[in-house]
């Protein structure tokens, strides 16, 4: 005996279940054995072809294709393509990690042709900050929120060494009780013409509470002696 079962078109688009019984004696006992038969075929149940190594369920999608072969029918996608020419894809459409022609997976600029040039757009970018030193530890909070540092640039007109303190805060800093994150000495000006510190950070430097800074005349984390009028000229560049 056999029950055919219409498999549900939502599911499969077209198959069949076939529940067939087998009978034999075990130990003078006759048993009847259920054995499940799978086929597909049109949705009426028509041409139902067995399933099997030689002949597998239909599949809506298909493996990886193999490295070194183009893509073919609908695989899943797995590594990275090489192309010759860099493609240009439209807004929305889904890409493929890009390659080299030995297989290398492309991670940074300039790589076998492949020129990735940062550009900020119109109103994008970091905020450029600038300040001139006063006559005070000139403590100030650039932003009161989660910031990153991207460029620092501070130019000394005094004999004497003067030092930048940097903290990880939302409010303004009290030189001598809160502690810096990070501390810059700027070069004293011994040829009267100017010198200065130069920093540039590409992947910036997280501050989580916020950005702020003083400027004193020590190094030390409690210093909290204050500059001269027009000691130091101040340029940050944060987001």
């Amino acid at each position: 005996m056999s029950y055919n079962f219409q498999a549900d078109a939502a599911a499969w688009p077209t198959g069949s279940l076939v529940v067939a019984a087998t009978r034999t004696l075990v130990n003078g006992v006759r048993v009847d054995w259920p054995v499940l038969h799978l086929h597909f075929g049109a949705a009426d149940g028509s041409s139902l072809v067995p399933v099997s190594l030689a002949n597998p369920l239909p599949s809506q999608m298909s493996g990886t294709t193999a490295g070194g072969q183009p893509d073919t029918g609908n695989p899943v996608k797995g590594g990275a393509v090489y192309h010759a020419n860099p493609p240009t894809y439209g807004d929305g459409q889904r890409t493929d990690f890009q390659a080299t022609a030995h297989g290398a997976l492309i991670v940074a600029p300039g790589i076998d042709g492949f020129t990735v040039t940062p550009a900020a757009a119109v109103g994008s970018g970091a905020t450029p900050y600038h300040y001139f030193g006063n006559l005070s530890t000139n403590s100030v909070v650039v932003k009161a929120a989660p910031a990153t540092l991207y460029d620092l640039e501070v130019f000394n007109r005094n004999l004497s060494a003067r030092f930048i303190h940097l903290y990880d805060l939302a409010r303004t800093p009290v030189p001598g009780t809160d502690v810096p994150v990070k501390t810059l000495m700027v070069p004293g000006d011994s040829g009267g013409t100017g010198t200065g510190l130069v920093r540039s950070y590409p992947v910036g430097v997280a501050f989580r509470a916020g950005l702020a800074f003083a400027l004193t005349t020590g190094m030390s984390d409690s210093d909290s002696g204050p500059i001269s009028g027009g000691d130091l000229v101040l340029n940050l560049d944060y987001v």
